[in-house]
């Protein structure tokens, strides 16, 4: 049995999200669901909760691609295309989430802060690091399969200390949170600066 925990906003209604739980429940996957107060976050907004996340464990990554795990896998990106991004990241989807700054305007953002993955390394210089696949605004059906397909194969690479390694060394203080996003150009996932693309205004990112 697998477990996937969810974190939903407040503002999003839970019927919208049922038929993905359901779809999940089907498939023998143990659902945790939480529910979280909207509110202000003093931070990058990147780093802020999406209004789904679905978090995995990172040993669930590595047996998903053995042939034990294979049909749960398929049953999970399954479940998040069909069920997750009609609703909440497609162009015409009816229930993004915008973020509003601090005088009530929508803030515009490359990255969609309706759905995201995440997955943690546990025990990095004695700390928990969380690893976040992000999705572009308005991406489709096959985009999103494709970056959940390359997420999981960059995770399950690697163990624990080599992952951390390789973000620790493409970041000058010590790591607490790294996003990442599929860049459908290089046909690679890539550790995206969030720090100089907020200060830039553009998309800033590199193969790790």
């Amino acid at each position: 049995m697998y477990e996937i925990k969810t974190g939903r906003n407040e503002i999003l209604p839970e019927v919208e999200v049922q038929e993905f739980y359901d779809q999940l429940k089907r498939s023998k996957f143990i659902v945790s669901e939480k529910e979280f107060q909207n509110g202000v976050h003093a931070s990058l907004d990147w780093f802020i909760p999406s209004a789904l996340g679905v978090y995995i464990m990172k040993p669930y990554f590595e047996a998903f691609l053995k042939e034990a795990g294979k049909d749960h896998y398929l049953a999970l990106k399954t479940a998040i295309t069909e069920k997750v991004v009609p609703k909440l990241l497609n162009k015409d989807a009816p229930h993004k989430i915008k973020r509003i700054t601090t005088d009530g305007k929508f803030k515009e953002s490359y990255f969609s802060g309706s759905f995201s993955i995440s997955s943690s390394i546990d025990y990095y210089d004695d700390r928990e690091v969380e690893i976040k696949l992000l999705f572009p605004e308005n991406s489709d059906n096959d985009y999103c399969g494709k970056a959940i397909d390359k997420f999981s194969s960059f995770i399950s690479k690697y163990n624990d200390q080599e992952l951390g390694d390789l973000i620790q060394k493409r970041n000058e203080f010590p790591i607490g949170a790294s996003c990442f996003w599929y860049n459908s150009e290089t046909d690679e996932i890539e550790l995206l600066d969030v720090i100089q693309s907020s200060m830039k205004k553009q998309i800033i990112s590199a193969p790790v």
